[in-house]
């Protein structure tokens, strides 16, 4: 980790460093979300955020940094530490809630290496993340087609599930879309940040988009791990009829260590969602069945293996896509432990200048025992400069 991070800084005084007249400096995206809950009989806001800064450096040669901010809230820690008599736990929850900025990630890309069409990428920290959708706007340039079970709105007090991988370290991509710009091919070799250093994987992705069909599929493994190593795979499909219905699935395993895991359904990451349109509006089902491991948790398990969320969405118009829209959302949270809850949820998002908002509010409608457990709210912004 901290190789990771020595180079991360000698790259971005290596990048800020070019002078301005030579380089593009542009901030795509700034997105903050905050919750807001009642704790200990006051109300709190937890706020988490996410920065994106690209240095364009002429056609061939391209860079982009991304910040983060590390803590379960944005803001100052609630309390004081007593360091002459703090334990170890309590100086560990401390310092989760002293927020700190922290470079997420960085890359330099070489475009058409060679005179073809193959890109190179000298990349640290955090890279692409495979089989969440965004590879179909942010490349292809199609609307978005991900689910929006997904993300801090939806997962605030557990594991943040968002795709089934992200590629975390220190190493190379090469990418190329052998001269057919609707397909993308991409190869990953990386000292792996997850598994820590000495530690390296290798991946391999192809992405398709079509007007009426998506589809990313990724393999790969990390060595040395064990006595076989450790693999893990997915596929994400979009299907898409005009005006009539849509249907959306991610299956995959984020992890399989051959000797150490026995192949069952808690391994799986499956998230099915069929997408029946309506005029203005759709009817959205959910169904996403919790994995035994996921990203960072891939050394020990995430203790939500058997989870399942079952969401209906009866939503009008296109969040983020139409100046407004919005609905009602009902889910059903079935823990292993043979506990449920039952949410009830209405949102509504709409366009401004600049600035995409979502606004949420959840209702608990099983949580009886505790009234400061039965709701909580949630507003986020995503500005585009």
């Amino acid at each position: 980790m901290r190789y990771g991070r020595t180079w991360g800084l000698i790259l971005l005084i290596l990048i800020t460093t070019v002078p301005l007249s030579a380089a593009d400096i542009t901030v795509p995206e700034l997105e903050l979300i905050t919750r807001a809950y009642v704790e200990n009989e006051s109300l709190v806001l937890d706020t988490l955020g996410d920065i994106e800064i690209d240095i364009e450096g002429g056609y061939k040669l391209g860079g982009s940094l991304s910040l983060g901010i590390e803590s379960n809230q944005l803001g100052a820690p609630r309390e004081e530490l007593d360091t002459a008599t703090a334990t170890a736990p309590e100086v560990a929850a401390y310092l989760n809630e002293a927020p700190y900025l922290f470079l997420q990630g960085a890359e330099v890309v070489v475009r058409e290496a060679f005179n073809r069409p193959i890109n190179i990428s000298y990349f640290i920290g955090e890279n692409d993340t495979f089989a969440n959708g965004d590879i179909f706007p942010d490349y292809y340039g199609s609307s978005q087609v991900a689910s929006r079970l997904r993300g801090y709105l939806y997962f605030p007090t557990g594991v943040v599930y968002d795709g089934l991988y992200t590629v975390n370290g220190t190493g190379l991509k090469l990418e190329t879309d052998f001269g057919r710009p609707w397909n993308q091919l991409g190869i990953y070799t990386y000292q792996d940040n997850y598994l820590g250093r000495g530690e390296f994987s290798s991946d391999i992705r192809w992405s398709v988009d079509k007007e009426s069909f998506k589809l990313e599929t990724f393999a790969g493994g990390s060595y040395p791990f064990g006595d076989y190593g450790l693999y893990r795979g997915g596929i994400l499909i979009g299907l898409f009829a005009e005006e009539r219905g849509e249907f959306f699935a991610q299956v995959g395993i984020p992890r399989l260590a051959p000797g150490e895991d026995d192949l069952d359904i808690g391994l799986f990451y499956f998230l099915f969602e069929p997408r029946i349109n309506f005029g203005i509006g759709s009817l959205i089902f959910t169904y996403f069945s919790h994995p035994s491991y996921y990203k960072a948790l891939i050394t020990e398990v995430t203790g939500e293996e058997g989870d399942m969320h079952t969401n209906i969405n009866l939503q009008f118009g296109k969040p983020e896509e139409t100046p407004m829209a919005g609905g009602l959302e009902g889910t059903i949270i079935y823990s292993d432990d043979s506990d449920f809850d039952g949410i009830v949820s209405p949102y509504i998002s709409f366009i401004t200048e600049g600035a995409v908002w979502n606004l949420k509010f959840n209702w608990n409608a099983t949580e009886t025992s505790d009234p400061a457990k039965m709701f909580d709210a949630f507003i986020g912004v995503r500005a585009e400069f």
